[in-house]
């Protein structure tokens, strides 16, 4: 009997063992099982943030590429102001774009007013001629120095800008200069003043009857494939056109997502007659 009982509680001791290995077995795999899976989570999470960051790389990268690809037009008005000045102003205040207008020299509490204005608007006031008159201005280095001057002399009176950015009448390609434009080149280099011409142009000045559409027309038969692209109208008070159409052809451009800008000393020169002395 007693071997009998020792028999039985051996094999329950043993029995009991055997349990308490099993749940410490399954105990062990429990926390196994859980640290494969922090791990796994972690590595997901990770993962998940390695992802994330090289997709905000690609869109930041992506957006900074599209500005940069973006065509910079710069929109000019020469020979002016005129009565119409007011009018170009206004419509570049609510299109918010800025734009660069190449003046003549004209007297007047009116026009010193207008001059003003550009300045403070925040345009670029640029030179033209004071005179414009092109067998005047361009019959010798005396004259043509004497007549920017006037006019640089003038501009800084009126406004307390001194003007540094310069287009010649007619352009630096023009057929009135002979032998050659280089004269004045050379002195403008002197002088520290750069000349822009243009790339593409409304044909406002050779023809005051064309239509907004014309003269729009004929602005992008050029501006899609310059870049830069400085764009050549007129402030003139015999025509309207010109004001009629600048509305549209800011909004066209910016529609093509162009970077409308004023002319600046950074701005890349667009110049018929290369400065070869630069």
């Amino acid at each position: 009997m007693l071997l009998e009982k020792m028999k039985r509680e051996f094999c329950d001791n043993m029995k009991e063992e055997r349990r308490w290995r099993k749940l410490q077995w399954m105990a062990v795999c429990l926390v196994c099982l859980l640290l494969v899976s922090l791990y796994q989570n972690n590595k997901a999470v990770k993962l998940k943030n390695t992802i994330d960051g090289l997709m905000l790389q690609e869109a930041v990268s992506s957006k900074v590429q599209n500005v940069s690809e973006r065509k910079k037009v710069y929109l000019t008005f020469d020979d002016g102001p005129s009565r119409y000045t007011e009018e170009i102003l206004e419509i570049l205040r609510k299109e918010n774009v800025k734009a660069t207008f190449f003046v003549i020299g004209y007297e007047g509490d009116i026009y010193a007013e207008r001059y003003r204005k550009i300045v403070e608007e925040g345009h670029t006031l640029a030179m033209h001629a004071y005179d414009h008159d092109y067998k005047k201005i361009y019959k010798s280095v005396e004259n043509f120095s004497h007549d920017l001057e006037k006019l640089q002399t003038l501009l800084e009176k009126e406004t307390g800008v001194k003007p540094t950015i310069y287009r010649f009448p007619g352009g630096s390609s023009n057929s009135v200069v002979k032998p050659s434009v280089k004269q004045f080149i050379h002195y403008l280099n002197e002088k520290g003043i750069t000349y822009y011409d243009w790339n593409a142009l409304s044909e406002d000045a050779m023809d005051k009857n064309l239509t907004p559409a014309q003269l729009n027309k004929n602005i992008m038969k050029d501006l899609p494939k310059k870049d830069p692209c400085i764009v050549l109208m007129h402030d003139l008070g015999d025509r309207h056109g010109t004001v009629d159409a600048l509305e549209p052809l800011i909004k066209k451009l910016k529609a093509m997502n162009c970077e409308i800008l004023p002319i600046t000393e950074a701005t890349p020169a667009i110049q018929h007659v290369k400065n070869e002395e630069k």
